[in-house]
């Protein structure tokens, strides 16, 4: 198997052998192309060290036959014809009509015997070839009146395939023989020059014949080849396919691994294959010759043009292989996935990541030019990348939710107590119609865990799977990982350019590729693997059990249809080393034989412990105030909270330098700008209700309805509810739960999707109107203590109004909750019988939950990229409003003055965008930053004893995660 994978992966490579003798035939058919003299490009400089009296003529041709001509004339000054004679000259010429340039009239080029100017020769008919002549008689008749003893006459041809001129050219300056730079090593084509000199005693052609550009034969051979090279990969597919279907093979695993495997290769060979292709065959020179002159030129030579080119074509390919992919998946993986649904998969994938790296590259390409569409381009990035993300979560139902109680996540917090990780967050990802086991580690202090593999694997596999990820985050592996990655492109130069200089020679396109392409994977992988037993070692560190770490990652394979080992070789391009090479590892390390590891496995397997699963999956995927309602939320506030701290001070700024001439008054409003982002930010958070809620409280009462709860003949109010004592955020939210409050005669029932409980008035000790998170516009929550003296239970939660359209208005429906609870608590009224469902309600059940104080986030290095990220977004804002960026020359302005350049006043408004927006954003998290968290009420029994122990304000072990009591039946 190994031997077949290796030989899949070089078939795409050998696919561009027959290119090679084309390329033979295309340098033999190329006339010598050297470099260009500096003293020929401006002969006028070099006029003091002429000998004779000459007449030096250059013309230099474009893709669409426009000219370029200048024209030195060395005579004595009473001999001098004048500037229109050799501009007539040069029309005869030509055979056009000549615009003069610019440079002809400023004082250092205002010599009578130079010229210069420029016009557009008549096309010829043929699309691939253009073709002209030179008159040399009118200049010949020019030298003679002007007793000139030397004509020369330089002609510079665009880079094409072909390039002749009729007769030969008489002269080859040394220099043009020289090595060819770094700058042209990678072109094939370079341009051409063509160098004549004449005595005017000798022989002179009366004109010199040229063509250039390709020829038809050549250019249908290369789009064979290309076609081939695109269309390659969907035949080494569809075999592989038939190959994978007919394996006789016991073990499906192998044939699937194996076949998933060459896919990956054909993939990435195609790209690279393709894309060292278009370099070897000049693809986008060819396209630009053939659309210059036509109003398709521009389009061609932007440069998202070469980023399409390069990558449209085998995104395209891909997306038909993943296609063709489908009977494999369907019958070898048992995968459920239609043909459109595994399309749209490989869509939205390469949208989500190669397409805004196109973006992103074509930015960088306009920088140099124009700051506004490079901006431009860098914001389609981003928001094409969330847009395809979020779509393709939708489609696989892979979208992650967030356990913030339950057994699984009340057992990961506390073996990350024991490691010493911070750990933010669990998160439950359903598999969908994927049937994926893994669990993943994140930056941010995140741990993820599919459905699937907690459906599968035991509690005590499950353990050293969490004992692994946390491994990884307490040594830092996702950041390194990613430091890595970066590493590997760095590396891949590195190689390139060492490899260049030892072998000038085999500085091929497709070793370039190879060699990045290498050093990119190879590298990261290699970290990777070591990482993997590092974090193995440390599970088991953590766990004690090493049966169930080996007996796990057999299970692991055995769930994703993977072998259980591979050769070295095939380990190389893998980010994981193979199950049974980590168990060999972690049986040498724990004492265990090597010999019993087959053993473990299949007791592993064979094992009836309980799971995870059942109640945490059910908890997770059904609800409507969910993970990704909340992170759709908090993404739309972010959009639009960068939006105004970038695009107001910008308007400000633009209005500003309008009004020219008045400094005083442009410094005004430049400072004016600050307190006015400040105030449209507090608006706009104000508002936050009205753009988060959604419609959530309709869709709750249509679900609660089903469960018997009548929500409007019950009077039920609609609120936020959050099990704590103080101040707390879930998921960046001030509500952990979102449900519906009832009064009725002697209780206080709450009925949630989270939580559900009910409470006599005589178990609540205490009622009060307080703060919510911190921040300027004085959110209110309504704190209630409460203590179940027969269970010997006591908690604090606290309530807000849930549906508001401001946070100050909240706060008002918040004070007449609070009002109201106040005068039912107060007023005594005899018990009556609660309608079913209520009737079941019990007091709340104390319980960890998890949560954030407010500010503890906010650490230095947090703070500093939150900082440092809105400044790079509002730079962005100030280069697509065309805002200037001229701190160098504001530095350098003495000595630009001296020099004759533009000197400038300030360094740019654009710099004062990037300074006003981190400033506004770090003054909207003031209140945050200086929150000090304490206990609102203390939950108290009876007796008036406190009996539990107000947070500390720096919760321990974790400063951002808290175990408050909340409330479940």
């Amino acid at each position: 198997m190994p031997k077949r994978s290796r030989f899949l992966a070089l078939l795409l490579p050998l696919a561009l052998f027959p290119a090679f003798p084309t390329s033979a035939n295309l340098h033999a058919q190329a006339a010598t192309a050297p470099s260009i003299p500096a003293a020929h490009d401006n002969a006028a400089d070099d006029s003091d060290n002429e000998p004779v009296s000459s007449l030096f003529v250059s013309v230099r041709l474009d893709e669409s036959a426009h000219v370029s001509v200048n024209a030195n004339l060395f005579v004595p000054k009473d001999k001098q014809p004048g500037v229109a004679s050799i501009k007539s000259a040069l029309e005869t010429t030509l055979s056009c009509r000549l615009i003069d340039d610019p440079l002809l009239h400023t004082t250092h080029k205002a010599a009578q015997g130079f010229y210069l100017g420029s016009c557009d020769l008549p096309r010829s008919p043929a699309i691939f070839l253009h073709q002209g002549s030179l008159r040399i008689t009118p200049l010949l008749d020019l030298g003679r009146n002007a007793n000139i003893q030397l004509l020369g006459a330089n002609l510079f041809l665009p880079s094409s395939d072909l390039a002749e001129v009729i007769p030969p050219p008489t002269a080859s300056p040394k220099s043009l023989s020289a090595a060819p730079t770094a700058r042209s090593a990678g072109r094939r084509h370079p341009p051409r020059m063509f160098f004549y000199n004449w005595k005017l005693d000798q022989p002179i052609p009366s004109q010199i014949s040229f063509r250039f550009g390709y020829l038809p034969a050549q250019i249908n051979r290369n789009a064979i080849y290309l076609s081939l090279i695109l269309l390659a990969p969907l035949a080494l597919v569809f075999w592989l396919g038939r190959k994978a279907l007919s394996a006789d093979v016991p073990d499906k695993a192998v044939v699937w691994f194996s076949y998933m495997r060459s896919l990956s290769w054909i993939l990435n060979g195609s790209l690279l294959a393709w894309w060292a292709a278009l370099d070897f065959f000049q693809v986008q020179q060819v396209l630009r010759f053939i659309a210059a002159g036509t109003s398709f030129a521009p389009l061609l030579s932007h440069p998202a043009a070469r980023q399409c080119l390069g990558w449209l074509p085998p995104s395209i390919i891909w997306l038909a292989c993943y296609r063709l992919s489908h009977p494999i998946q369907e019958k070898l993986r048992g995968l459920h996935w239609t043909k459109r649904e595994l399309t749209l998969q490989a869509l939205y994938s390469t949208l989500a990541g190669l397409f805004p790296f196109a973006m992103f590259l074509t930015g960088i390409n306009l920088l140099s030019t124009s700051g506004s569409s490079a901006a431009a381009w860098f914001i389609a990035a981003g928001l094409v990348r969330a847009f395809a993300a979020k779509a393709l979560l939708q489609l696989t139902g892979m979208q992650p939710h967030a356990l913030t109680t339950g057994p699984l996540r009340d057992r990961a917090f506390s073996m990350a107590d024991q490691l010493g990780v911070k750990l933010q967050q669990v998160y439950l990802i359903p598999s969908g119609k994927g049937q994926m086991a893994n669990a993943f580690a994140s930056s941010g202090n995140n741990i993820s865990f599919t459905d699937f593999l907690l459906q599968r694997m035991s509690q005590r596999e499950v353990d050293y799977v969490m004992a692994h990820e946390l491994t990884h985050l307490k040594l830092q592996h996702p950041s390194k990982l990613g430091m890595a990655r970066i590493g590997g492109f760095f590396l891949g130069g590195v190689l390139l350019t060492a490899f260049t200089l030892a072998l000038p020679g085999a500085n091929s396109i497709a070793l370039r590729y190879l060699l990045i392409f290498a050093a990119m994977t190879a590298f990261p992988f290699f970290i990777s693997r070591r990482f993997e037993y590092a974090a193995d070692a440390g599970a088991v560190a953590v766990t004690n059990d090493p049966r169930s770490a080996i007996s796990a990652l057999f299970k692991l394979s055995q769930l994703n249809m993977l072998p259980t080992q591979w050769n070295k070789w095939s380990e190389k391009w893998l980010s994981h080393p193979s199950s049974l090479r980590r168990a060999q590892a972690i049986a040498r390390k724990a004492g265990i034989p090597v010999e019993q590891i087959p053993s473990i496995a299949q007791e592993g397997s064979s094992s009836d412990a309980s799971t995870y699963a059942s109640p945490t999956i059910a908890a997770a995927t059904n609800k409507l105030h969910s993970t990704q309602h909340k992170k759709a939320s908090i993404q739309k506030l972010s959009y639009i909270l960068l939006a105004i701290i970038s695009f107001v001070p910008s308007l400000f700024a633009l209005f500003a330098q309008s009004l020219h001439g008045h400094r005083a008054l442009q410094l005004s409003l430049l400072a004016l700008s600050i307190p006015a982002t400040f105030a449209a930010v507090l608006v706009f958070s104000n508002y936050i209700p009205r753009l988060t809620r959604g419609n959530i409280s309709s869709r709750l009462n249509q679900k609660l309805s089903v469960q018997g709860i009548q929500v409007a003949s019950w009077g039920g109010i609609y609120v936020g509810f959050a099990p704590s004592a103080a101040p707390r955020s879930y998921e960046a939210t001030s509500f952990w739960d979102v449900g519906y409050l009832f009064l009725r005669s002697d209780r206080l029932c709450y009925w949630g999707e989270e939580a559900q409980f009910a409470l006599r008035r005589d178990q609540i000790t205490d009622i009060k109107l307080d703060t919510g998170l911190p921040g300027y516009l004085g959110a209110k929550r309504v704190y209630i203590a409460w203590c179940d003296a027969e269970q010997g239970t006591c908690g604090v939660f606290n309530l807000g109004r849930g549906h508001s359209d401001s946070i100050r208005g909240g706060a008002r429906q918040t004070s007449e909750l609070a009002n109201r609870l106040h005068a039912w608590w107060k007023t005594p009224s005899p018990a009556r019988a609660l309608p079913a469902p209520l009737d079941t309600l019990s007091t709340p059940v104390v319980r960890a939950v998890t949560s954030a104080v407010p500010g503890a986030l906010w650490k230095p290095q947090k703070l500093f990229s939150e900082l440092l990220a809105t400044a790079w977004i509002a730079a962005l804002a100030a280069m697509l409003c065309r805002l200037p960026f001229h701190l160098t020359a504001y530095l350098n302005s003495a000595t630009y003055s001296r020099l004759g350049l533009p000197s400038f006043s300030s360094p740019g408004a654009g710099w004062f965008i990037v300074l006003v927006a981190p400033l506004v954003r770090y003054l909207s998290l003031i209140p945050a930053l200086r929150y000090r968290d304490k206990p609102i009420l203390v939950a108290q029994s009876s007796t008036k004893g406190p009996t539990t122990a107000p947070p500390s304000p720096n919760p321990s072990p974790s400063p951002v995660t808290t175990r408050d009591p909340i409330p479940v039946p």
